[in-house]
């Protein structure tokens, strides 16, 4: 009773979760448009209008444990996967090479007896074979629709135990979470991603695996996202005009804007071990963390660690770059924030620095932005197939499945640092 309880709360949690945005939280444009209100509010964004299924939220459980370690549970729920799936495709490859066999028993048959004229033994065995192959073909048909309808079952509960045990390692044993729930069939909203004002303009976003939360008493969200947009290059001229505020003795000019198109240097992590590259379009394809913890009104700051092919941020008209500020951070950060000040001030915050210096790339986690404005603060972690594809063949190695509960732990700690040092309301 308590956990349909826990449910209908889900249920009703998330019903508000997905509300259309209101004209308080966006303005509209001409064509239908949308603009996130604020300081920096000339993103557009043309929602598609997609029918998914009701998500229903439960609450999160620690049944990875019961196979001692986060990676042995994935190994036997991948294991058992595709076990089922293969007994499936036996049958389907059974039941459809006995009507091919039929069928070429019928096309023999036709030869022989009309090669051999004096004899009508062929109508004997041509039409019972080939009624025998009809009914095989329809048997056929009605099996594999059959097998296809329990294929999707069985994606569908291995998703669920694989994105359940994602959620449980990342935030069950993490101090001030609180009613941890979520649903494969979460959505994010897209008022959440319009105002990260990472993108200047957003043509899709789609979502799955929603995590609903509280941390520390205030609500937080972790879904995985997919985000199109325009190719980068189409920005580039815009961002050459935002001004650069460097240390007092350099004053770069304009033209010599870090961040006014891709990083083109190489690492020497990269030139040893290059990743494939992205597609142009793509402004994000991984996790999206939000947490209801606002900058005041005005106020914003993005941080981006990038890599070869980042696609950085453009939606930054109204901001100022701080290449000086990002070279404290390290080589390859990237910082615009409405002010010097402002970024400074949450920079400073005991702990941030080092938490953000701790979201390193690797194989698993390409690069990131941390976004922080008055609607509230993001988390945006690009990841790999180890961490967005559901494991069928082989199971990532321990660290690659730990990565992105160990970034999870980094952002956590960056948001309790800026809350409890009041940077945010």
């Amino acid at each position: 009773m308590a956990e349909d309880n826990k449910k209908e709360e889900g249920v009703e949690a998330e019903k508000k979760d997905q509300a259309v945005p209101t004209a308080t939280e966006t303005e509209s444009k001409p064509g239908g448009a949308v603009a996130p209100a604020g300081p920096v509010a000339d993103g557009e964004y043309n929602p598609k209008a997609v029918k998914t299924a009701q998500a229903i939220f439960v609450p999160v459980t620690a049944s990875y444990k019961e196979k001692g370690s986060f990676h042995d549970y994935v190994d036997a729920i991948r294991l058992d996967f595709k076990k089922d799936y293969g007994k499936t495709k036996i049958v389907n490859w059974s039941v459809l090479a006995i009507v091919l066999l039929l069928s070429v028993g019928t096309v023999v048959a036709a030869f022989l007896s009309s090669s051999d004229s004096g004899n009508t033994w062929g109508n004997y065995v041509i039409w019972p074979l080939f009624a025998l192959a009809i009914v095989g073909f329809v048997v056929y048909l009605i099996i594999s629709s059959s097998l296809k309808k329990k294929n999707y079952k069985s994606i569908a509960v291995y998703l669920d135990r694989w994105a359940e045990s994602q959620a449980a390692v990342a935030y069950l044993d993490e101090d001030g979470i609180t009613s941890a729930q979520y649903s494969c069939d979460g959505k994010v909203r897209d008022i959440d991603v319009i105002n990260t004002h990472y993108w200047a303009r957003i043509n899709a976003i789609d979502s799955r695996n929603r995590v609903v939360t509280k941390f520390l008493g205030r609500e937080l969200t972790d879904t995985e996202i997919s985000v199109s947009v325009p190719p980068y290059s189409e920005f580039v001229k815009d961002l050459a005009d935002v001004k650069v505020v460097e240390e007092p003795q350099e004053k770069a000019e304009p033209a010599a804007l870090e961040a006014a198109e891709p990083v083109k240097e190489e690492t020497k992590k990269a030139k040893a071990k290059p990743k494939a590259i992205r597609a142009q379009d793509v402004g994000a394809f991984g996790k999206i963390l939000t947490y209801d913890l606002k900058a005041s009104e005005g106020n914003v700051l993005i941080v981006v660690r990038k890599v070869s092919d980042s696609y950085l941020p453009t939606h930054v008209k109204a901001l100022v770059s701080l290449p000086a500020l990002a070279r404290e951070l390290g080589p390859d950060f990237v910082v615009y924030a409405s002010s010097l000040e402002f970024a400074e001030a949450v920079l400073s915050a005991k702990g941030v620095k080092e938490e953000l210096q701790g979201l390193v790339d690797n194989t698993v986690l390409f690069d990131w932005f941390f976004a922080f404005n008055s609607h509230g603060s993001y988390f945006v972690f690009n990841y790999s197939d180890d961490i967005m594809v559901l494991p069928v063949y082989v199971t990532p190695a321990s660290d690659k499945l730990m990565e992105y509960a160990t970034d999870v732990k980094h952002a956590l700690a960056v948001f309790k640092s800026l809350a409890d040092n009041k940077i945010g309301a």
